[in-house]
């Protein structure tokens, strides 16, 4: 019996995700990270909206570009990184057959 598939660039991106998540320290330490930081931008965010005002408007800008950054750099990043390298594979392209075993 032989299975027939083709690899697409989604495959790549989650074998990626698959490979930085392997360890469990890793995949945990960063989950808690992440919500760390998402809870602290959200603690200064509520408690501009509650005093808003111009001097602390300029001092949360830095914030906000780092959160942009953060969301580029560890959400988009990798994707784009992954698509690439799959389009700049011709080896990868095309179906292919294996032998079930």
């Amino acid at each position: 019996m032989q299975m027939a598939y083709e690899l697409t660039d989604k495959d790549f991106t989650e074998s990626y995700i698959a490979h930085r998540n392997r360890s469990t320290f890793r995949k945990w330490s960063r989950r808690l990270f992440q919500w760390a930081a998402g809870l602290f931008a959200a603690f200064i965010v509520f408690g501009f909206l509650i005093k808003p005002s111009v001097e602390m408007a300029r001092g949360l800008t830095p914030l906000f570009g780092l959160v942009i950054m953060w969301i580029l750099l560890l959400w988009w990043l990798p994707r784009w990184s992954m698509r690439r390298q799959f389009l700049k594979q011709p080896g990868a392209h095309g179906p292919r057959t294996q032998a079930a075993r």
